[in-house]
């Protein structure tokens, strides 16, 4: 993450990741779990216990507690970096 955040804000690094874990954890019941400390690698753990994963019905449709891997997947496809556009057209197609 260091690589594509500018170098003055490396310092800061820690407070804003630690800042945006609070956010997600409040907006999408996701929370940041350190991994390997020793590289420094986060996986996102659902906070909820859903029946069915989050799906509305028994195996249909996606589930609601995997909306925000996919969006985040549309922008590490596209380099760190999507249009909302981007975003819309791929969800769309889902």
């Amino acid at each position: 993450m260091l690589k594509i955040i500018h170098s003055r804000y490396h310092d800061l690094f820690a407070e804003i990741l630690k800042r945006a874990s609070e956010h997600i954890k409040a907006l999408f019941a996701v929370g940041l779990k350190e991994v390997d400390s020793t590289i420094h690698s986060y996986d996102l753990v659902s906070k909820l216990n859903l029946p069915n994963n989050g799906t509305l019905c028994d195996g249909w449709g996606l589930p609601k507690t995997g909306l925000l891997m996919t969006v985040l997947g549309v922008i590490f496809v596209r380099r760190n970096c999507a249009a909302e556009e981007d975003s819309w057209k791929f969800l769309n197609m889902m």
